[in-house]
Order: C-alpha cells, then structure tokens, then sequence
C-alpha cells in the first residue's frame, strides 16, 4: 500500500499555509532531451524534445502532474534546496518513483550524524504510477507501472534539525549529497555542480519531487544533465528556506492544522 495521492488532503477544510518558497534566482540547466539523445524519458517539458526512442513521450513530470491532478509543478530555487526540515517530528514521507539510469542507486539523508539508507532501488527505464498505463495516453506506455502493495518510507528527523538528501550510487560506490558543504560526499566542497533539482507540488501540504544527476562529482561534470536519474516524491517537509520566508500562521490556524494533518491518509489506495 502507499499513501494516495489524491488523499494529500486535508479531512477539514483548510486554508493553504504552503505558498512557494521563493521566487527563482538560480536554475540549474535541466537537458530536455533525455540521455542526452532521446534514449531515454526526460524530466521536464509537456513532450520530450528531439528525436530518439523517447521524443514525443511524456516527460516524467508531467506524468506524475496527471497522475495526481495536480499543476503545474513549481521550479525551486536551486539556492534554497540543499537543506530541508519536517514540519513534524518523524513526519516526513518519501517514495522512490521513477529511474532512468545504468546506475542503481538508493536515496538517502544525512542530518548531521552521516549518511542513512531510506529508500530501496527502483526498476530502471520505469515510473510508478497510480493509474492504468492506458490513463496517461503516452507513446512509451510499457514504462509506466502501477503501484501496489509499496510503502511511504518515514524521514526519521524531529522538527527543526536540518537535513539534506543523499543519493547513494550503489553501483559506483559513491554518495552524493544535495548539500555539497557536508564533508564525505563525492561532492563536497563542489557548491558549482548542482546534482538535484526540485519541483514544488501546488497542494495544501508540503509537497515535492526531487530530481537527481549521478554522475561521479569527481570527474566534475554532471553527464547529460537530465535529472533523470532517480526522482522521488517528497511530503510533509520542506526546503528549509520555506519555515524562514512563510507567514507564521494564527494559533486558531495552528490548531485546525494539526487537526487536519491528523486526518491525512498516509497510505495510498492499493490498485487494484
């Protein structure tokens, strides 16, 4: 079972307390040609640019905007996303959803005491999805899988410790963190070379996907640069930037959202 998407709800009826981070100021280049030739599915755009075996496809986010009727995504600034917080303790969600790449690679974070394990791998050249392949219309349907019986994994940090995400290169021995000023990475001290790029959900929950580059930071390039990687859905935390630009809501609105994440369905329908 995993949470359903459509059930990212709140039970009551509430105001959205979860606007943008922040405008953009830096983007990080995405390839909107996947494999860097059409060999495999991009991330961005409505269709995937160029020829190949994937141009004219789907792109893996707007899949997932289908999917869950929800967009368009929101680009966040590559500056804000290197660190990100639960709104509470123990209450962030991740799911691996989708990876194109000869890599296998299992994502992960680190709060300050190392590098922990929370996903497993995902099937390559695949995307999870909660509807019927024949839902999305695409020209590369074999790709699309439906989900069942997978979990939401817990993001097991209290509110207020910062934590950044690590992709885990299991096939190259390397990890690779989203904050590149932690020490031990592959990537550390490289703040020029951005491996993830996040997208915000427009929902009235803290709502994310997150989108990875594995190339080895030590030849210092990051491949194609299509972000194709690995991408994981993220909810109930967020960029740390958001609990510092936010409006602090009213104690009457604190109490109807607590009372409204209690009611939050944290696990998805099991397709049937």
């Amino acid at each position: 079972m995993r949470p359903s998407r459509s059930s990212l709800l709140f039970c009551l009826a509430i105001p959205a307390l979860f606007g943008p981070v922040s405008a953009l100021a830096e983007s990080t280049f995405i390839n909107p040609v996947g494999g860097g030739n059409g060999s495999e599915r991009c991330l961005v755009g409505s269709f995937c640019a160029g020829g190949g075996a994937y141009g004219g496809a789907m792109s893996i986010l707007s899949i997932f905007e289908k999917d869950l009727g929800k967009g368009p995504f929101v680009r966040v600034d590559d500056a804000v996303d290197k660190l990100w917080q639960n709104l509470s303790n123990q209450g962030g969600q991740l799911l691996a959803l989708s990876r194109y790449a000869g890599d296998t690679s299992r994502l992960g974070i680190d709060d300050g005491s190392g590098f922990r394990s929370l996903s497993g791998a995902t099937g390559n050249g695949k995307v999870q999805v909660t509807h019927d392949a024949s839902f999305f219309g695409d020209t590369r349907s074999s790709d699309l899988v439906k989900v069942s019986n997978s979990a939401w994994t817990t993001i097991p940090v209290s509110a207020g410790i910062p934590f950044s995400f690590v992709l885990d290169d299991i096939s190259m021995g390397y990890r690779i963190s989203a904050d590149p000023t932690r020490a031990g990475y592959a990537n550390s001290g490289k703040s020029s070379l951005d491996y993830m790029v996040t997208f915000q959900v427009p929902d009235t929950v803290p709502h994310y996907f997150i989108a990875w580059e594995d190339r080895d930071p030590r030849s210092a390039t990051l491949g194609d640069r299509d972000y194709n990687d690995f991408v994981a859905e993220i909810i109930m935390s967020q960029p740390l930037a958001a609990f510092t630009v936010s409006a602090v809501p009213e104690p009457s609105a604190l109490l109807l959202l607590a009372a409204g994440l209690g009611g939050i369905a944290l696990r998805r329908r099991k397709a049937v």
